[in-house]
């Protein structure tokens, strides 16, 4: 009872990192975000906002258009662009199909956000991991949620390597090559989860 206690809590925190990461993906960092960041436990867990001031938001800010948004020469975290190079493509579909499935809702706050942006993508695993950790150890569905869980996580999450280099080799700021970093290395530790 106390290992499969132990693994719910695991996966529920690994929920709460996939949640965090895709609103750091999803949005540039604003004042209440930075003030999550240094409560703990976050402010141990992400070091690198420790020396993030309130004062340095519009150049973080201007840092995630350059890298993320345009109007040009940036990097679209959009699956569909970096694996089929155009927009709203049959990955797209499939994201909204799985994300359907666990009754994702995008939040209001990014409301033209496509669905396969690396932000929804890791929203909707925080979704599919929350579901696993509160299943009961044993229950039937809990296999199924994992294999869904591995399926989605496959399809969806392994395409974010040349997206991570490429704005890693481009940004100037402390923040976003520890975000680039923590998103890759999370994802790589992830990846083992999930085989």
């Amino acid at each position: 009872m106390m290992d499969s206690l132990s693994k719910q809590e695991e996966l529920a925190a690994t929920s709460n990192v996939y949640s965090l990461l895709g609103r750091v993906w999803l949005q540039e960092l604003d004042e209440s975000l930075l003030a999550e960041f240094q409560l703990e436990p976050l402010r141990s867990a992400f070091r690198f906002t420790e020396s993030v001031q309130v004062a340095d938001l519009d150049s973080l800010a201007a840092e995630y258009c350059q890298l993320f948004v345009g109007p040009k020469n940036h990097f679209p975290p959009m699956q569909s662009v970096w694996q089929e190079g155009k927009l709203d493509s049959e990955v797209t579909a499939s994201v909204r199909a799985f994300a359907a499935a666990v009754n994702y809702e995008p939040s209001s706050a990014y409301p033209n956000t496509l669905v396969d942006h690396l932000g929804v993508e890791l929203e909707i695993m925080a979704r599919i991991t929350e579901i696993i950790a509160i299943q009961k150890s044993g229950d039937p569905k809990s296999e199924e949620t994992h294999a869904f869980a591995a399926e989605f996580f496959g399809r969806h999450l392994c395409w974010t390597e040349k997206l991570i280099a490429a704005a890693a080799g481009r940004t100037s700021s402390d923040f976003y090559k520890s975000l680039l970093a923590n998103t890759h290395d999370f994802l790589e530790i992830e990846v083992e989860r999930w085989r």
